[in-house]
Formats: structure tokens, C-alpha cells, sequence
């Protein structure tokens, strides 16, 4: 069997497949992006190949039962149906295994960009424009779908840290109850359960909304949407239980999820560095390193800029603003912040493949130690 054509170019990895057939192959690519501008003009070496292993190890650690037979649930979240069904099956998730180039299944630790996963139907949101502004049409989802992705992103923190968006959101009182707080957040606050947040998934940019909004542009019911809560949250306590395991410290991240045929939450897309926010004795080993290199540029301000004019404007398009009419583009990293960053990603599949399996992955890459002297 051969490798399917590509799908969908992402802005750091690729969808093959052919459509109405399985399976589907992500590729990951040594790109990276940051802001939402999609692949930025230079690459990092080997981050493909380490997305690829700890992704894998992720789904394979959380789709195992044991996993969860195997670690004590808060006592809030035991008896419900969430963590029992959980608890006897592990998370339910698209993925399929590890493939080579001619789509022969390998061993978790054998060096591979590509991950089989099943696909899932996606049904996009129309955009009209009211005034100045976008409106977005979800009806299709009130047909009670199976196999598509639920166009939202669920986003958990554990943490608030400086400059967190969540500070302004905080300011409605009636947000504060529904999001489970009862004071307003402060920088530098932490929380033993996930904060749980939604912001959408499908529309031009990210944007975050209540439960109630949440529920209905993705048509689910009420016992849907506390099954989609409740798995969210298991699933965040328990990566930050594991992570705990390693010395790291899970802070913030986000899940998307697919209905399964049974209309339950399904873990899709990927979970690695690129969608947490991890740190190692309070140093920070996420993209978030990354991003804040690029807000001491002019092309950050440039980019805030062209989302407040699209948005006034009622443009789908703030990119293309960005680039011709502000004329900004991303500068390229420094040779010393592209060997620092790309360590992050080789150190922690290194980290986390020596506690599964006693074995380093990536020889020459440095240890968290030696991360956090550079960073």
C-alpha cells in the first residue's frame, strides 16, 4: 500500500488520504506556527519526527485502561458516566498507529513523521456579514451528527499566568460562576481542577464563549455537553498526573473532539507541546517560547492590528491585510533560538520515552537540565 495523496496542507503537518475511505495519515513537518499565521519561514530540526512519538505515546497512554485503573480520580468525578466508561475502555480517540512510508503499521519507538488516524467528517460553519461584522451559521449541527467534529476547542488551565486572556473574560461575573470560579482570578493563581473554557474551532479566528453558546451552535444536549466537560477535564488530570511523573509541570493546554457513533466525545487531531503548556522547574518548555520571541517584533504589532481592522471591517481575511496593506511578514528566528527550540521538542520525547521504555530517541539531543540552563 502506498502513502495516500495529500489532503490538506497545514501550516506544520499534512492530512493524506482519499476521502470517504480509511485511513487518513497526519505528517508532521518541522515547521511551526505561532498567532494563528500558519507556517512561518523557517524550521526546526527534527521537531516532525518528535511530534510524531509523543503524540503517539500520548494516545496510546490514554486510550489504555490501565492507565486509568492505574490512578486515583477526584472523588467530584468518580461516579460519573464519563469516568466510567473511561475508567473500563480508556478514552475513545481516532488514532490508528505509527505507518512508514508504505503505510506498514511500526513500533512506537521506530522514527516516523506519519500517524494513521480514522477520519471524521467536517462540517464547516457558513460566514455571513451583518453590518461590519461576521456571523457564523452552525444549524447543520442540530442534526445530531456522528463521526464530525464538534467545531470547538476545549481549552483547561490549570493556571493563570501573566498577561492570560482569561483576566478579561473574569470581568463578567456571570462568566466567572459558569467557568466554576468564585472570586476573579489573579495572575500567578492555581488551581487544583481545570479551569474548563470554549472558544470556537471553525471560524476565522479563535473565539472564546459561554456553556450555553457552546452547546448550541455544536447542537448538543445537556448530557452531552457534561459528558464533553467531564472528559476533558479527566483527561487534563490525568496528562498532568503523568507529566507530574516525569518532573514536568502540565499548566494549560487544549483537546478537540469528534461525536463517535454513539454521540460520545472522541479524542482527535494530536496532543503534544504545540497544544500544552509545560514547564520544567519553572522553566518553559512549550511554543510558548517561541512566541515570546516574536512579540518584541514589529510583525506582532502588525498582526494585532490587522485582526482589529478585519474585524471592523467584517474581513475574513486578517492575514492578507497583514501582508498587503500593512506590508509586515514574520522574521525568521536566529540560529541560536532555532537549536534551542528545537531541542525542547527532541528533550522531551527523549523524557518521556526513557520513563515508558528505558530508551533515548534522539542521541544528541540535550536533557530538560541542560534545556533549562539554555533557556
Amino acid at each position: 500500500m502506498t502513502m495516500p495523496d495529500v489532503l490538506f496542507n497545514g501550516s506544520v503537518k499534512t492530512v493524506r488520504g482519499q476521502i470517504g475511505s480509511s485511513p487518513y495519515v497526519f505528517e508532521f513537518t518541522d515547521h511551526y506556527s505561532v498567532f494563528d499565521w500558519g507556517k512561518m519561514p523557517d524550521t526546526l530540526t527534527n521537531k516532525g519526527e518528535a511530534l510524531s512519538y509523543i503524540s503517539n505515546l500520548f494516545f496510546d497512554l490514554l486510550g489504555d485502561e490501565q492507565c486509568w485503573k492505574n490512578w486515583v480520580c477526584p472523588a467530584s468525578l468518580s461516579n460519573c458516566n464519563s469516568y466510567k466508561r473511561i475508567k473500563e475502555k480508556g478514552v475513545i480517540h481516532h488514532f490508528l498507529g505509527k505507518v512508514d512510508h508504505n503505510m506498514n503499521n511500526v513500533p512506537l519507538d521506530t522514527p516516523s513523521r506519519f500517524l494513521a488516524v480514522k477520519p471524521v467528517s467536517i462540517l464547516r460553519p457558513n460566514a455571513v456579514t451583518e453590518g461590519n461584522k461576521l456571523k457564523w451559521n452552525y444549524d447543520g449541527y442540530q442534526n445530531k451528527l456522528t463521526n464530525t467534529l464538534i467545531p470547538l476547542e476545549v481549552v483547561f488551565r490549570f493556571d493563570i499566568p501573566s498577561g492570560s486572556s482569561l483576566l478579561d473574560r473574569a470581568q463578567n461575573k456571570e462568566y466567572l460562576k459558569e467557568i466554576g470560579l468564585v472570586a476573579t482570578p489573579q495572575e500567578g493563581d492555581t488551581f487544583e481542577m481545570p479551569v474548563v473554557e470554549f472558544s470556537s474551532k471553525l471560524e476565522t479566528t479563535d473565539r472564546y464563549m459561554s456553556y450555553d453558546e457552546a452547546k448550541m451552535i455544536s447542537g448538543l444536549s445537556e448530557d452531552e455537553f457534561k459528558d464533553l466537560y467531564n472528559t476533558a477535564t479527566l483527561l487534563a488530570l490525568r496528562l498532568k498526573s503523568y507529566l507530574g511523573e516525569c518532573a514536568i509541570k502540565l499548566l494549560d493546554g487544549k483537546f478537540e473532539f469528534a461525536w463517535d457513533e454513539n454521540r460520545h466525545p472522541m479524542l482527535v487531531d494530536v496532543i503534544t507541546p504545540d497544544e500544552l503548556r509545560i514547564s520544567y522547574k519553572g522553566i518553559s518548555l512549550s511554543k510558548e517560547n517561541i512566541r515570546k520571541v516574536y512579540r518584541t517584533t514589529q510583525w506582532h504589532q502588525d498582526i494585532k492590528m490587522a485582526k482589529t481592522l478585519a474585524n471592523e471591517r467584517g474581513e475574513k481575511n486578517w492575514k492578507n491585510l497583514c501582508i498587503s496593506e500593512l506590508r509586515s511578514l514574520p522574521p525568521k528566528l536566529s540560529e541560536n533560538d532555532r537549536e534551542r527550540f528545537s531541542m525542547i521538542y527532541m528533550g522531551l520525547a527523549n523524557c518521556l520515552f526513557e520513563k515508558l521504555a528505558g530508551k533515548t530517541v534522539f542521541p544528541d539531543a540535550w536533557t530538560l537540565d541542560q534545556l533549562v540552563e539554555q533557556l
